[in-house]
């Protein structure tokens, strides 16, 4: 599942420049390259406000592009990496919700529970939401 992206020998090195350079290949819709460049920016910057972003960000591309599992394991290193940050809940819950299009609700009920109970996440709107989503995500996958 790996692929090979070579990144520009030009790219900054600085995290301004590395970020800007990011949203530019995502914006030109060069996914791989841009992906390749948030992953760089998150694993050389991890305690940058931005970092959980980056993160998002990657997430985000792959949804597009139809990579849900891939999605769901960005979405994974944001709550892995950075649990406390203001991304986590959405992105934790948002998990969630890749599983039910998977029809996996067995799991997304779980990671529902998660984002209900974990400290970090009390009183988001995403942990208020959780409770209610939980209680409800087995119907969905009988559709």
């Amino acid at each position: 599942g790996w692929t090979n992206i070579f990144l520009p020998a030009d790219l900054p090195k600085d995290k301004d420049g590395l970020w800007k350079a990011a949203e530019e290949r995502a914006k030109a819709d060069k996914v791989a390259e841009a992906k390749a460049i948030f992953e760089l920016y998150e694993a050389n910057f991890p305690d940058d406000p931005r970092a959980p972003q980056a993160l998002v960000e990657v997430g985000k591309m792959l949804e597009r592009t139809g990579d849900i599992d891939g999605a769901i394991r960005a979405y994974q290193s944001v709550y892995e990496r950075h649990e406390k940050t203001p991304e986590a809940p959405a992105a934790t819950f948002r998990i969630a919700e890749l599983l039910i299009q998977k029809q996996n609700c067995e799991r997304a009920k779980a990671i529902f529970k998660i984002v209900e109970t974990t400290a970090a996440f009390k009183g988001t709107q995403q942990a208020i939401d959780a409770k209610n989503r939980g209680k409800t995500v087995m119907g969905e996958c009988k559709k």
